[in-house]
């Protein structure tokens, strides 16, 4: 025993005689690279809470209960049908709607209601369960180039994240402004210290301010509006940020080439 190699044993030999009874440790296993020392192996149970809570999380930014009540609750568009289940069953031919969860049901009602998709089986089957953001995925990724992402994000509980600029959708913006040529105070404050910086000779603040000048000034925020929402548009669904200094630039070219300063 005092000749006996310990280290080359370790390492070149196994504890079993059984070539066939060899086992590798799997490098794509559970835990294999994150499990500190002395912590115990991952099990079954442990994989499956750990999945589960991870969709938990992912359906956080999903649908409201004030959302789920109101398409539930919508009375079906035909008298003949007495309530949504039948309108989704003999209308659209979904089968084996009492699989499908209330929340699911409501999205389906939703997508016929507010955006007049032809509903079927396949349609139901192919987003039953899937999280607001894979629904809007499943409707970009089969080119529904005719729907609002933008608007079915927002009704479906997406959360956006918050920018720092005029932000355009499909239906137009910028964001937070009640219409083309009225700035929000948020939106105008910034454009204002941008135009009182770049442009001071020009007094854009106050030009904007003039009752005569009303009529053009409305006429250059609507071809802006124009503009931004068309490239939004092009983005199918995503957002169009568009930085407060790149839109003061162009509203002071547009006044320039309209002859107004």
């Amino acid at each position: 025993m005092d000749n006996f190699d310990y280290r080359k044993f370790v390492y070149s030999q196994s504890l079993t005689k059984d070539e066939d009874t060899k086992q590798t440790l799997n490098e794509n296993a559970p835990g294999y690279d994150t499990r500190k020392f002395g912590e115990a192996l991952p099990t079954l149970e442990s994989i499956k809470a750990a999945h589960e809570a991870k969709e938990k999380e992912e359906l956080k930014e999903d649908v409201s209960s004030r959302f789920m009540k109101k398409y539930l609750t919508l009375p079906p568009p035909d008298e003949d049908y007495k309530n949504n289940d039948e309108y989704l069953v003999d209308a659209f031919g979904i089968e084996d709607l009492e699989s499908y969860s209330d929340r699911d049901k409501a999205i389906l009602i939703f997508l016929d209601d507010q955006h007049g998709i032809s509903l079927s089986d396949k349609l139901a089957k192919g987003i039953k369960g899937l999280s607001s953001a894979d629904i809007v995925k499943y409707f970009k990724d089969r080119d529904y180039e005719y729907m609002n992402y933008g608007v079915m994000k927002r009704q479906l509980g997406i959360k956006e994240p918050v920018v720092t600029a005029l932000t355009w959708d499909e239906t137009g913006g910028p964001r937070g402004s009640e219409d083309a040529f009225y700035y929000s105070t948020n939106h105008k404050r910034k454009l204002n210290k941008i135009w009182r910086t770049k442009y001071p000779e020009l007094e854009i603040p106050k030009w904007n301010s003039r009752y005569k000048n009303y009529d053009i000034r409305e006429k250059i925020a609507q071809e802006l509006e124009d503009y931004y929402r068309e490239q939004a548009r092009k983005q199918k669904g995503v957002d169009l940020e568009v930085p407060y200094e790149e839109y003061a630039d162009m509203y002071v070219q547009a006044l320039k080439d309209e002859g107004a300063i």
